[in-house]
């Protein structure tokens, strides 16, 4: 969700604002702060003024809140929230769940308060559960239902989340595993190859300072590669280094981040040098960022190896 105040943006200072969504052409009355709930890469765009508006309805924000990555046949939790922004009550809201295939609500999809005041907001928790055979992602929607000063009002949110599976037990190569998502300097990352150019598959073998690897992963920099572990694992570890396709250029720095706290790191690795052994305890850890970094002088030639990276699991 995006928020913003009428003074952050420069509007002059007054008691009210009227506020037209130019995408729908409806119009909503806000004290002063502005929220719009934004997909990925959404635009909102929004014509905001200082005139007395209340006898519209009040500015309001309907947000779903869910985790990134759903495990599968587990439990997840879903909220959401609406928010009053403008200067009259919201009567008798109603938040309700559609379920996405393959899950079903756990007791009543629909949740209702008596009212919800100005500059406040209500959350209604959902639990959801296993009921049948669903898909690689869900889409979860909540629509909400109020009554305001302007007569009835309705919308509707979702979003989205990554159905997974945690790894199997054992040592497992991190190459082998699905990724939650990836970001790279140059082409894609690629597996058990090194980067290559900026084509999927044209890597080449693995190899550090003449040491050739057989597994692994080969980025370059800046890079991300995001796996879900589920709490199931114990160690990573790998072989990082630069590619010897680049002859000798190239630097970078390696880092295990596990659920958004950094875990280990490299010195910067340079061309030509040793592969450099990184450990990290990932006991715990839902989600697994591999990050390569540049070595602070621009990411030209940074081409980075994870060799044999791998994961123990239970």
């Amino acid at each position: 969700m995006a928020a913003t105040t009428t003074a952050a943006i420069g509007l002059p200072d007054t008691d009210s604002y009227r506020v037209k969504d130019l995408w729908t052409g409806k119009e909503s009355q806000t004290d002063a702060m502005i929220r719009a709930e934004l997909g990925v890469h959404g635009v909102s765009l929004l014509r905001i003024w200082p005139k007395s508006g209340r006898t519209l309805a009040p500015l309001t924000t309907l947000s779903v809140g869910v985790d990134e990555v759903v495990e599968k046949d587990q439990p997840f939790t879903t909220l959401g929230t609406v928010y009053n922004d403008g200067s009259t009550p919201l009567i008798r809201p109603s938040l309700t769940l559609v379920a996405p295939a393959g899950w079903k609500v756990q007791g009543s999809a629909t949740v209702r308060t008596d009212v919800v005041q100005p500059h406040r907001g209500w959350t209604a928790t959902w639990k959801l559960v296993p009921d049948g055979t669903g898909g690689a992602s869900l889409d979860v929607r909540v629509d909400s239902r109020y009554f305001t000063i302007g007569g009835g009002q309705q919308s509707s949110e979702h979003v989205t989340a990554l159905v997974a599976v945690p790894p199997p037990a054992g040592s497992v190569q991190a190459s082998s595993l699905p990724f939650i998502s990836t970001g790279n300097g140059w082409g894609p990352v690629e597996r058990n190859t090194s980067n290559g150019e900026n084509q999927p598959g044209d890597g080449l073998p693995m190899s550090i300072a003449g040491v050739k690897y057989a597994t692994g992963i080969g980025a370059h920099a800046p890079s991300t590669v995001r796996i879900y572990l589920g709490g199931k694992c114990t160690s990573f570890s790998a072989m990082v280094g630069v590619d010897d396709e680049t002859h000798g250029n190239g630097s970078v720095a390696f880092t295990v981040v596990g659920d958004n706290k950094s875990l280990a790191q490299s010195p910067v690795q340079r061309g030509n040098q040793a592969a450099v052994s990184l450990t990290a305890n990932v006991t715990g850890v839902h989600i697994i960022d591999l990050q390569v970094s540049d070595g602070g002088d621009g990411n030209t030639w940074d081409h980075a190896d994870w060799a044999v990276a791998t994961l123990t699991c239970s």
